[in-house]
């Protein structure tokens, strides 16, 4: 497989078509509304000038170490930054496949003898901080139930007596973690990779796995550089919720709550529709004065009309009715999507910490 067809299956795999078709606009290039499409237009741009790929290679760098992901927040003492700075910038990063592919996904083989623990594949730096990437193989599971009534003729004689069967599916997928320090704000960002797929959407439980997992290994890395434990527990942004629901620059796009009357709702408004304008919801929480308690929330903000920048960072706070209910509810991480670049993630935290005063 060409350079190029890698590149083209690496963007499909860890970019949005949205964002792809805005940097294809940005380089002059027409665009489409399929990747079949899309597909054609890359490979024929980039064999006539290979500045596209090099523009395409570092738009899939930036969505590797900024977009869509689950991200954990932690205050960091300001006498600890200087080291951890240090840390990030000097790591050491061996030879490897994965490697020798970054940004570029590793060719399946050598995925396949990947042992699955986190290794350094890259060190990088913006306007506002300094980072590593981490990489490793990754397998989840997927779970799927079959009641009798979707039995085929052939498994109704193979189980006659069987009510269920359970399915399990394993999916092999390489994912990009990142510890990324904002230096000016003196946040430490643990980004956990979360999968592009049709076929295999992450549930909240397996992103906790993988924040615990990268946490771990970002707490041994900086205890071995710095000789002393330099952060604790994330950020709860359990209690940021209702702020951003009250946030007038953005658009809520989702909201989980529960009402006096024991009433439990999950909305979802599409198009970029603000969820808190729509009539249903608008009425609704007006006929209870708005007495609602909020456990999950997503928001986008149109930047073009808060500071000029095209982009759409969303931001959202997964979490249940029932985590809610407990003495201590907590959400330890947000997903965050359509970051543009290191601007939009620098946006997203200085939003946080603004709902946090």
């Amino acid at each position: 497989m060409s350079k190029v067809d890698e590149l083209v299956k690496s963007l499909k795999g860890r970019v949005s078509i949205h964002v792809i078709q805005k940097l294809m606009r940005a380089v002059k290039l027409p665009t489409a509304r399929s990747w079949t499409e899309l597909e054609a237009i890359i490979v024929s741009a980039c064999a006539k000038d290979p500045t596209v790929t090099e523009r395409l290679l570092q738009a899939l760098l930036v969505q590797t170490v900024g977009d869509f992901k689950a991200v954990s927040f932690f205050s960091i003492d300001s006498d600890n930054i200087p080291g951890i700075q240090n840390a990030l910038v000097t790591a050491k990063v061996d030879s490897s496949p994965l490697v020798d592919a970054f940004p570029l996904a590793c060719p399946a083989s050598d995925l396949e003898n990947d042992d699955g623990k986190h290794k350094l594949v890259a060190t990088f730096s913006d306007q506002f901080g300094v980072g590593v990437v981490l990489s490793r193989k990754r397998v989840f599971t997927l779970r799927e139930e079959y009641d009798r009534d979707r039995f085929t003729d052939a498994m109704r004689q193979q189980f006659p007596s069987h009510d269920k069967i359970i399915a399990l599916k394993n999916y092999v997928r390489q994912t990009f973690d990142v510890v990324y320090l904002n230096l000016e704000r003196g946040v430490l960002e643990l980004r956990s990779d979360i999968t592009r797929s049709d076929e295999l959407f992450q549930t909240v439980q397996q992103l906790d796995v993988t924040n615990r997992e990268l946490k771990g290994f970002a707490s041994v890395f900086l205890y071995n550089a710095l000789r002393k434990q330099v952060f604790d527990s994330p950020h709860n942004l359990f209690p940021v919720i209702k702020r951003v629901y009250e946030d007038p620059s953005g658009a809520i796009k989702k909201l989980g709550f529960s009402t006096a009357t024991n009433s439990v709702k999950n909305e979802t408004m599409r198009g970029g529709v603000d969820l808190r304008s729509e009539l249903f919801h608008k009425y609704g929480a007006q006929a209870i004065n708005h007495q609602m308690s909020l456990f999950e929330i997503a928001i986008v903000w149109h930047r073009k009309d808060i500071d000029g920048f095209d982009s759409k960072p969303e931001l959202h706070i997964p979490g249940t009715y029932k985590e809610s209910a407990s003495i201590s509810p907590r959400s330890d991480f947000a997903i965050v999507k359509g970051v543009r670049d290191s601007s939009d993630s620098d946006f997203i935290l200085g939003k946080l910490l603004s709902f946090e005063k």
